[in-house]
């Protein structure tokens, strides 16, 4: 168990809308610890965002506490707080660019609000564009960017202050796919060479499977699921997590002369499994979803197959999946 620098306690926040009173998180209990890379995955409206704000005291919980190293952030004046926020970054889905200043301004922003020696502040500015692939672009401007060089600029920005903790809010959420996993890379790169303990807020599981080792999963306010991301992947246990692991699958055109197995792939199985299978037990099957991945060399997820619902066959495929050890459940 490593050195924890995030610890949230009980805590517990609450809005008034209209005079009612909104729970937006319910007794929230999580433990980050320095140097991993911790994904928070929720439906949307759940209340992950308003968390992650709570992390840095963007937000003040109603009840409970937040500890950054071990430092109770409810016990510090304004003055305290604001010293102790810039050792922790934030970057966001919609950027939040200064449009009027280029991107090396942008870059300096914040250490300009620290009275940094200009000097100083262009060195690290200059070596941050470096890092995220932007030294071309220092006099261009917002508006003519792309959405991944916006976010590029918006990381270096929020490293600025070489933050110990870097916040994600749904930050890759408005770009496409490619630019997703060169933004993703960016970040692990980014917690390799500096050690920076990333928390990654997103509704999509590519994006923990992608970089996390860590995940929790939140619905209705409380986190209901929590632990490495391989063992939830491979036995989510809410129904929320098998959801955004494995959506449901429409049934309408599933004969019922068919049965649906759900197999488990916990990392033990390398060899093409179901082409074993159909040789073996001359039993045809159709795969009809299927969510495989690869974490830390190994795969991990689920298949679901269709099989004919006769004893002899279905007899076949339970035997096949038992002797080689692969976990799987009846679905109804």
């Amino acid at each position: 168990m490593g050195k924890a620098i995030i610890k949230i306690e009980n805590l517990t926040k609450d809005y008034k809308v209209k005079k009612e009173k909104l729970r937006a998180l319910d007794n929230i209990n999580l433990e980050i610890e320095e140097g991993e890379i911790y994904g928070i995955i929720g439906l949307s409206g759940a209340g992950k965002s308003t968390l992650i704000r709570c992390m840095n005291f963007l937000e003040k919980p109603t009840f409970g506490k937040v500890f950054y190293k071990g430092i109770d952030l409810s016990s510090l004046k304004n003055k305290e707080l604001l010293k102790i926020r810039q050792n922790i970054g934030m970057i966001f889905q919609s950027f939040n660019l200064l449009e009027q200043r280029n991107v090396l301004d942008n870059v300096l922003f914040p250490l300009e609000i620290a009275k940094v020696d200009k000097k100083v502040a262009l060195k690290r500015a200059y070596e941050l564009l470096e890092e995220v692939g932007l030294s071309d672009k220092l006099y261009a401007y917002p508006n003519q960017l792309s959405g991944g060089q916006k976010q590029r600029v918006a990381i270096a920005r929020a490293l600025m202050n070489n933050p110990s903790v870097l916040l994600c809010d749904e930050a890759t959420s408005a770009l496409d796919p490619s630019t997703t996993k060169q933004i993703l890379e960016l970040l692990k790169n980014i917690n390799k060479k500096y050690n920076i303990t990333i928390v990654v807020i997103t509704h999509q599981m590519q994006v923990i499977e992608s970089i996390c080792s860590k995940v929790a999963i939140i619905d209705h306010s409380q986190i209901i699921e929590e632990g490495e991301v391989k063992d939830i992947f491979i036995n989510p246990k809410s129904e929320t997590s098998k959801k955004l692991i494995l959506p449901e699958i429409e049934d309408e055109d599933i004969s019922k002369d068919n049965i649906k197995l759900r197999l488990i792939f916990d990392g033990n199985h390398q060899e093409p499994l179901i082409s074993k299978m159909i040789l073996q037990t001359k039993v045809l099957v159709n795969i009809i979803k299927a969510n495989v991945k690869t974490l830390d060399e190994r795969t991990y997820g689920e298949m679901i197959i269709l099989v004919s619902n006769d004893e002899v066959s279905l007899f076949k495929i339970e035997n096949f999946l038992l002797t080689n050890n692969v976990k799987y459940q009846k679905e109804d």
